[in-house]
């Protein structure tokens, strides 16, 4: 599944899966009417239960809760506090999705608390080996928790 981040315009153009949309992008409610009914709307929530509980209400198919170590890739991060999580995930039907400097050697720290997918980005984008090679290792990984 290929998610564009930031750009349900460009995600329409280029007829890709979805769209991620953070505090600073388009709404979900304008994000849905450029993308339609099929496409995916994930809505990042800062480890803040009342954004995540609106964000499913205004039609969002999954949040991004993190981050849950420090990376390089977004300033001025929020770090994820495992107690909001718990509550999040009480009170939201949607998957959730962890992102925040993950990468293959932390990821197994992650295991119990058991979120439905994970992002990626700055460990395949911004390391010295190619960006294949690097999720070739991640996918290792996952493939044998």
């Amino acid at each position: 599944m290929f998610i564009l981040n930031d750009r349900p315009d460009l995600a329409k153009k280029i007829n890709v899966d979805g769209v991620h949309l953070g505090k600073d992008d388009f709404s979900i409610k304008k994000a849905r009417k450029i993308l339609g009914n099929s496409k995916v709307i994930g809505s990042s929530c800062y480890n803040n239960t009342n954004l995540s509980i609106r964000s499913e209400n205004l039609g969002a198919d999954y949040i991004a809760f993190g981050s849950f170590f420090k990376t390089n890739t977004k300033e001025n991060t929020t770090n994820a506090v495992l107690q909001s999580f718990k509550k999040i995930k009480k009170n939201t039907k949607i998957p959730i999705v962890g992102i925040g400097g993950l990468n293959k050697f932390n990821i197994k720290k992650l295991a119990f608390i058991r979120l439905d997918f994970l992002a990626f980005c700055s460990t395949i984008w911004h390391n010295k080996k190619n960006p294949i090679v690097e999720i070739s290792s991640v996918k290792n990984v996952l493939d044998n928790f």
